[in-house]
């Protein structure tokens, strides 16, 4: 078959440390950056969890510039915003969420801790285990701030088919 390369679009908080103002900001950043790889369409847009929201955006944004947008696909995101309303996530259930997700595993009371993650990513030999703690800490205020942003969130309509996955449980 035809190859498609994949572009990963990093949160721009992990190098620079500045939070994002909105989804909406989000996107346009990002697309700014798809721009520069991709100058014309189609595109086609993937997004994980939180990155859903962006891609769902980002397609939006592409289709409102008369672009075409081939293909959007979304794994295990899901439109929570409502439930997010005046609820700020709590460092504990961030960090909870992030060491789940990075090891597999439910972190004990006592793990709940940026240096607990790192060192249970260096016994596992995991990839990211090599990462700056300052790294780490920027990725805990990402999850923090998630909440925050999509309860701010009104998605656009995206005039087309979506491809929705969901993780098996």
């Amino acid at each position: 078959g035809e190859q498609q390369p994949i572009y990963g679009l990093q949160a721009s908080r992990i190098s620079t440390g500045e939070a994002a103002a909105s989804v909406e900001a989000l996107a346009k950043t990002y697309l700014a950056e798809i721009y520069k790889v991709q100058p014309e369409g189609p595109y086609a847009l993937l997004g994980w969890s939180f990155g859903c929201h962006l891609a769902h955006e980002i397609a939006t944004l592409l289709q409102q510039a008369g672009e075409v947008v081939s293909t959007l696909i979304l794994l295990d995101g899901y439109p929570l915003g409502e439930r997010y309303r005046d609820r700020e996530r709590q460092d504990s259930e961030s960090l909870s969420a992030l060491f789940e997700a990075l090891t597999g595993s439910v972190p004990a009371e006592s793990e709940l801790t940026v240096e607990a993650l790192r060192r249970r990513l260096v016994a596992q030999e995991h990839p990211l285990a090599v990462m700056e703690p300052v790294v780490f800490e920027r990725i805990l205020a990402e999850f923090r701030e998630a909440p925050r942003l999509l309860a701010a969130f009104t998605p656009s309509r995206f005039q087309g088919e979506i491809l929705f996955l969901r993780a098996a449980t």
